[in-house]
């Protein structure tokens, strides 16, 4: 019957796809703890574009792989380059912190401008490893090169003078990375900060003012150091 028919085709589908998927489970990833959500979503999209099926367990700390044999193998091996890449920007972030590099604006000016933090990043960390250059390119695809020996910022004829900065540990946790003595930061509505400055505003002034437009951090190195 048709019926009987339609069962042996389904029952036939389903053992020729089991005949051509290949199957693997990679345990004890551990690194894969510290994917962000972006890097968890650039995996997934990456598998289903292979026809490859990506089973991440964070529980159990694996990865269950199912699709096509070769497809399988090119998922693995990105797998590896993901976390890999996120152990790099990692270590890059950590050995950063508390370290500004910025570039000067006009030669001789002496006024300067922070690096981006990826570059900051970069660049830290081409200096520990005490590399005498590192490239990059920036947004607009033109080539620069840090020049670390010299303390110089290379690009085609022009050059510019690089310093690196040490941001005292003293300083408060919730300041910004800043090049400059003096900053103002726009403090957000829903940082602990913000509510923390409004209840202590709200114990002398309540029922003083009608509207609070915004509230603002002067974070003033030298006198901050001053006071303390």
């Amino acid at each position: 019957s048709n019926i009987n028919n339609l069962t042996k085709c389904k029952n036939d589908i389903i053992e020729l796809s089991h005949f051509y998927l290949f199957n693997i489970q990679l345990n004890n990833k551990h690194d894969m703890m510290d994917w962000s959500q972006n890097t968890i979503n650039q995996y997934y999209d990456y598998c289903l574009k292979q026809y490859v099926i990506p089973k991440l367990d964070f529980d159990t700390h694996t990865l269950e792989l199912i699709g096509p044999k070769d497809a399988v193998l090119e998922a693995e091996k990105h797998f590896y380059e993901l976390t890999t890449e996120t152990l790099k920007q990692a270590r890059i972030h950590a050995v950063s912190r508390g370290v500004i590099w910025s570039f000067e604006i006009i030669p001789n000016s002496d006024t300067w401008e922070q690096y981006s933090f990826k570059l900051n990043g970069l660049i830290e960390d081409a200096y520990l490893k005490k590399l005498s250059h590192v490239d990059f390119i920036n947004d607009k695809q033109e080539k620069y090169q840090v020049v670390i020996s010299k303390m110089e910022e290379h690009h085609e004829t022009n050059i510019r003078r690089i310093r690196r900065k040490v941001v005292d540990s003293l300083l408060p946790d919730t300041w910004e990375s800043s090049d400059q003595n003096c900053k103002r930061v726009l403090l957000q509505q829903s940082s602990k900060e913000y509510q923390d400055v409004l209840q202590k505003f709200n114990t002398t002034m309540n029922n003083q003012y009608t509207q609070i437009i915004k509230i603002e951090r002067i974070q003033n190195e030298r006198w901050y150091k001053q006071v303390q």
